[in-house]
């Protein structure tokens, strides 16, 4: 029954939608705008209607003598019915450290704010704590003060899932005890029918605690205000809205400005690693904050990274820096300073934007949209008259209550969790899409072809056409995956996708290990002429999930380009996928490679060679001597983008930080052009078009008085 509601009001969303851009497209006589605004308000309605469907849909899986399926392909345990009263209230809304039965409890009590009552449990010393499991109060449910008990559904690593109650015994001033009592538990340390006892104080009213090490560059001042209906709005206090506690933990440090005004990715990676005075060895509370004045790329207002060579431990979302500079030219710079900055805490608490076609929703004021992308575009004004300095209630809930390992920096891939989907407030995403004859999207590997010897890295070059007759504008930026727009997945010819947690899930695409937000008001457009190309180089070698193609055999790449043309509309472009064949290393080949897949090494083509990955460009050259060596002093694929990595390094200015010191070492052009002058023949072959095209742009600038800094990995 639900299906089949759900398929009749998504088809007349589709008519609605059309029947609205037919009449606004009409001209502007008060009658047929009107009949505009109508159409708009039903198809409003009807995306409501399918959200309360969803959400019944929901309910009714988790209702008593119902066993759905768990992620992990195990009966998913009922969700406790709600229990009887206890005649005890719960305490004050606030954070609350709780201890009992050799575990500890992060309890989250927010009844006057989202409805939710939450907790994370651990095990261990207060210094080393390891996570067990995170609950809520059951998801639809309506709680009040005194709801007690509550019923609760519980989640943590490798497929736990689990249901019970939670029941406050006593609450005063200083002392509050809780009773957990399961009812059902799947994959977890625990039986069904335990109960732990667990008490503790209030810590604050915030949910949850933020600790940001501040980094800025010479010359920036502190973190601007701005006055909003007469209440001053920080950065601070907008997290503190949000249910944080922020604490500012480290030693503040003044960064030397960059010796050509501008920082790349690679200097940013190595900041982060040097200047890192929390731990980032493990998931935690703690986020690093680089201010710095301004980025290589035009456009680009921030980016989310991760950590120096402690990423070996796979920990995502731990660093993100801002760039002043290009803000401050607006008027209201003060206020796009505090939304970029949140916007870019946001994303290292693995918040999405809202404009992505998986979240649907371009027509938010929170944090995490773009002004320029509100509504369709255009519309930037009116998205500043309707900020308020807030995320949306989707956003909030897991800010609050989201599990604990699906939200701390550190924990869950970036973009693996659909928090925006079946919330309690109904609404699910449905955007219409339709392809495009305007623009076509294709993908080209080397000259050599498509074979590429086993652990080679892989450069693609991708490239969008105008197939209409008109100009089309489009930002270069928006050809590479850091961006947003272009989406990428590589599958194995078994059948297995490779996506950011190492998974199956066909839902998830290639991530690369940098994100990029951008503002297009600080980037000239290029103009696409009719039956003119826009390429960029693809470098799909490493990314958040690691190496793309570490095993032998044959992989299918195929990306999407996604074009929007309103709030509630987009325009999808599909690459044919082309076949990418690795070919099995001899015992030779695979004796040498051994010390080769680290995370560390997979940096260093990611970011185009690092003065910080000084370990990972000592193993590459060792690897680049024995092959020239063994093949009589010849270049194989492989050496020749080991050289080209280190080329692009020592080409740029890199500031470097240790024992109290900084230290400025200058662009070594000559050097770097030697390396440049060994791979520019052999590239030919081995680089797509477009790496080629740069590599020779970039070889001609080390050969005269250009900048050499502009080189992208």
């Amino acid at each position: 029954m639900f299906k089949a509601a759900q398929s009749y009001l998504k088809l007349s969303k589709l008519l609605l939608a059309w029947e609205t851009r037919s009449f606004q497209a009409g001209g502007g006589s008060p009658e047929r705008q009107q009949i505009a605004q109508l159409l708009e308000q039903a198809g409003n309605q009807v995306e409501q209607t399918l959200g309360l469907l969803a959400k019944a849909e929901t309910l009714q899986k988790a209702t008593p003598g119902t066993t759905p399926s768990s992620p992990t392909g195990n009966p998913a345990p009922t969700p406790e019915p709600t229990p009887q009263p206890s005649g005890e209230n719960m305490p004050q809304d606030g954070r609350y450290t709780l201890s009992g039965e050799q575990l500890s409890v992060a309890l989250r009590v927010d009844l006057n704010g989202s409805g939710i009552i939450s907790g994370d449990i651990f095990q261990g010393s207060s210094e080393d704590p390891v996570f067990l499991a995170s609950f809520r109060s059951n998801p639809g449910a309506t709680l009040t003060q005194d709801t007690n008990p509550v019923g609760i559904v519980l989640e943590g690593p490798k497929g736990l899932r689990g249901a019970g109650s939670l029941s406050c015994d006593t609450s005063t001033d200083t002392q509050t005890t809780f009773t957990c009592s399961l009812s059902s538990i799947v994959n977890g340390p625990w039986s069904p029918g335990q109960s732990f006892s667990w008490s503790g104080s209030l810590q604050g009213p915030e949910m949850r605690q933020l600790g940001i090490e501040l980094e800025t560059e010479a010359g920036l001042d502190n973190f601007p205000s701005w006055d909003h209906n007469g209440e001053t709005k920080t950065v601070d206090s907008c997290l503190k809205e949000a249910g944080f506690a922020i604490r500012y933990v480290g030693q503040r440090d003044s960064i030397p400005s960059h010796p050509r005004g501008e920082w790349d990715e690679a200097q940013l990676h190595g900041l982060m690693h040097q200047f890192a005075q929390e731990r980032l060895d493990r998931p935690t509370w703690n986020l690093h904050l680089l201010l710095l004045q301004q980025a290589r790329m035009r456009g680009l207002l921030g980016i989310m990274f991760d950590s120096g060579q402690r990423d070996v431990n796979h920990l995502p979302r731990q660093g993100v820096a801002v760039f002043q500079r290009p803000i401050q030219t607006r008027p209201d710079w003060q206020r796009k300073i505090i939304q970029t900055t949140v916007h870019e805490l946001g994303h290292a608490l693995n918040l999405a934007h809202r404009f992505e076609r998986i979240v649907g929703r371009a027509d938010s004021n929170s944090f995490m949209n773009y002004d320029w992308k509100y509504r369709g575009g255009g519309q930037a004004n009116e998205f500043w008259n309707n900020f308020n300095f807030t995320f949306d209630k989707d956003e909030l809930d897991f800010l609050r209550h989201g599990p604990w390992h699906h939200i701390v920096p550190g924990g869950a891939p970036f973009h693996t969790v659909p928090y925006w989907e079946n919330t309690a407030g109904g609404y699910v995403p449905y955007i219409p899409e339709e392809d495009t004859s305007d623009l076509s999207l294709s993908l080209q590997p080397p000259a050599s072809g498509n074979r590429f010897q086993f652990g080679q890295p892989v450069y693609l070059t991708v490239s969008l056409k105008n197939e209409s007759q008109q100009n089309i504008p489009v930002h270069k930026f928006m050809l590479s995956p850091k961006s947003g727009f272009l989406q990428v997945q590589v599958q194995r010819q078994d059948g297995a996708i490779m996506t950011a947690d190492h998974g199956h899930d066909e839902g998830h695409d290639y991530h690369p290990i940098v994100h990029r937000c951008y503002d297009i008001a600080a980037d000239q457009p290029v103009n696409l002429a009719p039956g003119s190309s826009l390429s960029d180089n693809l470098n799909l070698t490493f990314g958040s999930a690691g190496f793309t193609f570490a095993e032998p055999g044959t992989y299918t790449v195929k990306t999407t380009f996604l074009w929007r043309l309103g709030a509630r509309e987009f325009r999808t472009i599909n690459s044919a996928p082309i076949t990418i064949h690795v070919e099995a290393p001899s015992p030779v080949e695979e004796a040498e490679l051994s010390d080769f897949f680290r995370w560390d090494v997979g940096f260093y083509f990611a970011l185009g060679g690092s003065d910080v990955l000084s370990e990972a460009e000592q193993t590459l050259l060792e690897i680049v001597d024995r092959r020239k060596h063994r093949l009589g002093g010849a270049l194989d694929p492989l050496s020749t983008c080991v050289l080209r990595s280190r080329a692009i390094n020592l080409g740029r200015d890199f500031v470097s930080y240790s024992n109290g010191n900084y230290q400025i070492r200058n662009a070594q052009e000559e050097l770097a052009r030697e390396e440049m002058a060994q791979i520019t023949e052999a590239g030919e072959f081995v680089f797509d078009y477009a790496t080629t095209e740069s590599n020779q742009a970039y070889y001609e600038r080390l050969s005269g008085d250009m900048d050499v800094s502009l080189l992208d990995e």
